[in-house]
This record gives C-alpha cells, structure tokens and sequence, in this order.
C-alpha cells in the first residue's frame, strides 16, 4: 500500500481505542524506542505526551522493556502485533517498510502468545512504565 493508506489504516487504528466499544490493547515496546530521536524535539514530546495519555486510557495497557534489561530476549527479534478475537482464532500480523504479512498457523501463533507473555513479565509494570516515559518526555523536553 501506499504511504497514503497506511497512514489512513494507522489512524483508523487508533481510533479502534477510543470509540464507543474499545478493543483492548496492550503494547510492550523497549526504552531504546522511546530515546530514537527521530524528530525534533517539539514532535518528541508531542508524541511521548500522546502515548502517556493513550496509556491513562482504561483499555490500553503499555509496558516498557527497560534498556537495563541486557542480553538477548525476545523483543529483539522485531515488531509484531498478536491480534485476539472473542469469537475467531488469534493470528499474528507484522507490518515492515513495504510489506505486511500475517501467521494463522496454531503453533505458531502459541509460539508468540508466549514471547507475549515474556516481553511482559521482562517490562515494567504499567504504572512505572508510564513514569518512565514521562521522565525521558521531561529530559527530551529539558534538552537532557
């Protein structure tokens, strides 16, 4: 797809959590993704400001991994989203620069229910977490 289209499937997403019927979302993401300085200052903490309020949210839980955390884990293997259904069988979507696929196999799919539940138990709780990103928000702010 085109930039255009992710972009507009991105926001629709993002909807997805404050709608009339929520669905759950629970993100686990490493300290190191929040240090990036991928934009200027201003858009860095616009950005670490949205997702200390999207995590305040009752149905969004977000979790860092913090960068003391050494050696290898699973969250290093890269971005993946496991997507629970109430009525239908979970499947595992990854989206990469040009391309995005999606795993229905069970096994699989078992495999990354169980690097889920790692990445969480390797993170900090959500309230640290979001204190976390509220301290680097206030360091990025402050220039360090």
């Amino acid at each position: 797809p085109s930039a255009d289209t992710r972009v507009a499937m991105r926001l629709g997403r993002r909807d997805l959590l404050t709608r009339r019927n929520p669905v759950q979302f629970h993100a686990i993401m490493r300290e190191a993704a929040l240090l990036e300085p991928i934009a200027d200052t201003e858009v860095m903490v616009h950005q670490l400001n949205h997702l200390v309020s999207t995590a305040e949210l009752p149905n969004v839980t977000v979790q860092v991994i913090p960068s003391n955390v050494t050696g290898w884990h699973p969250g290093l293997i890269g971005p993946f989203m496991l997507l629970e259904f109430p009525k239908a069988k979970s499947i595992v979507h990854f989206e990469h620069h040009r391309a995005s696929a999606f795993i229905f196999d069970d096994n699989d799919v078992t495999a990354y229910v169980g690097l889920g539940r790692r990445l969480s138990e390797l993170a900090l709780t959500p309230d640290e977490s979001v204190l976390l990103i509220g301290q680097i928000r206030e360091e990025t702010a402050s220039g360090y």
